[in-house]
């Protein structure tokens, strides 16, 4: 199919969104430059590759416009710098899926009367971009007039936006556009920054291919602004190792649910959801780290699947795990996501952090030399609300899920896992997600639907992404959960999938002036004091845990703290075991605390005086 586009007023930059498929190994970009009259026209040629990877190619074309480069399989961004018309020009093919040879991308390119006229010959659909020093007075595309936006957070199908010498057109697309890291974002191929929102489950909802409950989770996204489903799949195996988890991955039924993101709009993040374990406590095994090479066989077949596909945004290489140490692990995660770059593939992938939002001080990704390209992190948590019994990590056992200070608890939490989140991007220079996070109990009335609402406003606010826990135990128990929570608590539909100009890059996060509920703990202490977060490694914005190993810290009023310490117990940690002092200190504004030496203690900002 040949596209041609006439631009009626000086030079142009356009951009329109595609979806290609192709295959592998080393291909070829080749062609003849010319104009309708089949004149040669001069050019610079240049390929980049999107993602990961950094490889560029350029060539110059020769006096009769021949041109030709190599580049292995992957993902590119084609420049035309046309030296021939009489001002600056380019075209640029942006996120180009390159895995066969290509011929006559551009097929023909004119100047004529101040207009630029051109044709891409081709039976995809494309991103274009192209340079314009003045602002065109109309666009057609195929002689048909096209519409203009006001900003490039509008630009949807067959319309266009001008910006400072840019024109950018989308077109046609056959699916969603493709998703790439670019710093501390997720952006598309015009670099807008994506706000990545959802939730996810089993990838089959537990079906063996009925795929109704999957079609009525993808509903319930789209009902209420969601771009993206997390679809949780285990490696197949032969019986060698047991993992608790969700269904094994098949092929057949990937595809289905993949085809019926395409068809809904909704981004695709594949889940490997195998997790570290210790036998000896949990009584059963994981794939990894023993049978790695079947995880990364099966991360193989998948990448070799879907390594053309724009609808999978991401790969998570493998959920919630963290052992046996964190070098070993950072060396897994390398041994997956370079077998998967070895097949062409160049998706983002997703690695783990930590469980309850591990901090960087600890964490298995601890400074940006560690992240390599088109690479996220994520880190999971939440909290059970007055619950009783052997779960671990109940934060307040003995208060009832009715109890107001479960809501105190939701904020704790929430803001905790924010700024941990936001600690984390700016160290690591990547995308951090709030992976995962469960609302235990689903009745709308509950402080656990106080931490959802708290945690998904500020992660929108600072354009942390983030996926809800878990839409099989919505779907089974309650169905409205989903839509009623956002229309009820978060105001309705997100509209926007995209992160508001006014949230900045952050390269330095402080701590001690995050806006932490109920109040940030760090302006009521000492700071120049030394102290340690609590073995989970929460960042201290609203808690901190008292070690033996430092002392004293002293805190100063008016404020209200919260102060548990756990006594003798098989893990000599807290959250798990007996709660053997709970305490409240109320300090007036002239008041100061010191916390002993107890080990096991954890101090709450509880309340401002």
């Amino acid at each position: 199919m040949r596209n041609a586009f006439l631009i009626t007023f000086g030079l142009i930059g356009m951009s329109l969104f595609i979806t290609n498929a192709y295959a592998l190994s080393n291909f070829t970009i080749s062609g003849r430059l010319k104009d309708i009259y089949n004149n040669s026209i001069q050019a610079n040629i240049t390929l980049s590759q999107v993602g990961a990877g950094n490889f560029t190619n350029s060539t110059e074309t020769d006096t009769d416009g021949n041109y030709s480069l190599t580049a292995l399989e992957g993902r590119y961004d084609i420049q035309y710098n046309i030296t021939s018309f009489s001002k600056p020009f380019w075209v640029k093919f942006l996120s180009v899926y390159l895995s066969s040879d290509m011929n006559d991308l551009l097929e023909y390119a004119t100047e004529s009367g101040g207009n630029i006229s051109f044709v891409i010959s081709s039976s995809e659909n494309y991103t274009i971009q192209l340079y314009s020093e003045e602002e065109p007075k109309r666009v057609l595309i195929n002689n048909s007039e096209i519409e203009n936006v006001s900003s490039i957070l509008n630009l949807t199908s067959n319309k266009w936006f001008y910006n400072e010498s840019n024109l950018y057109i989308m077109l046609y697309k056959k699916s969603l556009p493709w998703l790439h890291v670019d710093g501390q974002w997720i952006v598309d191929e015009i670099g807008r920054r994506v706000q990545l929102r959802g939730a996810g489950g089993d990838y089959t909802a537990w079906s063996d291919g009925d795929l109704t409950a999957v079609q009525t989770y993808l509903t319930w996204l789209k009902e209420t602004g969601g771009n993206s489903i997390r679809l949780a799949f285990t490696v197949p195996n032969n019986g060698s190792w047991q993992s608790p988890s969700d269904t094994p991955y098949n092929s057949t039924y990937m595809d289905q649910v993949v085809n019926l993101c395409a068809a809904n709009g909704i981004y695709a993040i594949l889940d490997c959801h195998e997790y570290y374990a210790v036998n000896a406590y949990q009584g059963w095994t994981s794939v990894l780290p023993t049978y790695e090479q079947a995880w990364i066989n099966n991360w193989v077949n998948i990448a070799n699947r879907y390594k053309n596909n724009s609808v999978v945004a991401i790969y998570e290489l493998a959920n919630e795990f963290t052992g046996p140490n964190v070098t070993a692990t950072r060396q897994i995660f390398y041994d997956g996501i370079n077998a998967i770059r070895a097949t062409g593939d160049n998706h983002i992938v997703m690695c783990f952090d930590g469980v309850s939002g591990a901090s960087i001080s600890s964490g298995i990704w601890t400074n940006s030399s560690q992240i390599l390209p088109n690479m996220c992190v994520s880190n999971h948590g939440g909290a059970k609300f007055g619950v009783v019994g052997p779960q671990g990590r109940d934060w307040f056992p003995e208060d009832s899920h009715t109890s107001p200070n479960q809501n105190i608890t939701a904020e704790l939490v929430a803001s905790t896992l924010v700024a941990n989140a936001l600690n984390d991007r700016a160290i690591l220079g990547c995308p951090v997600f709030l992976g995962e996070f469960t609302c235990f109990n689903l009745s709308l009335d509950s402080p656990n639907v106080r931490f959802y609402q708290l945690l998904i406003e500020m992660a929108e606010q600072y354009g942390v992404p983030w996926l809800a826990w878990e839409t099989d135990q919505w779907y089974q128990y309650a169905p409205t959960f989903w839509t009623d929570f956002c229309n009820q608590f978060l105001g309705g539909a997100f509209t926007s999938p995209y992160v508001p100009d006014t949230v900045p890059v952050i390269q330095t996060f402080d701590m001690a002036t995050f806006p932490a509920l109920p109040f940030n703990i760090w302006q009521y202490m000492d700071a120049s004091q030394s102290f340690i977060n609590y073995p989970y490694e929460w960042l201290g914005v609203c808690l901190v845990y008292k070690s033996e190993s430092v002392y004293p810290l002293s805190f100063h009023g008016p404020c209200m703290l919260r102060v548990q310490t756990w006594g003798s117990q098989a893990y000599s940690e807290p959250y798990w075991g007996t709660v053997s002092n709970d305490t409240i200190i109320t300090l007036a504004a002239n008041q100061t605390w010191d916390a002993t030496t107890q080990i096991n203690t954890v101090v709450y900002a509880w309340g401002e005086g």
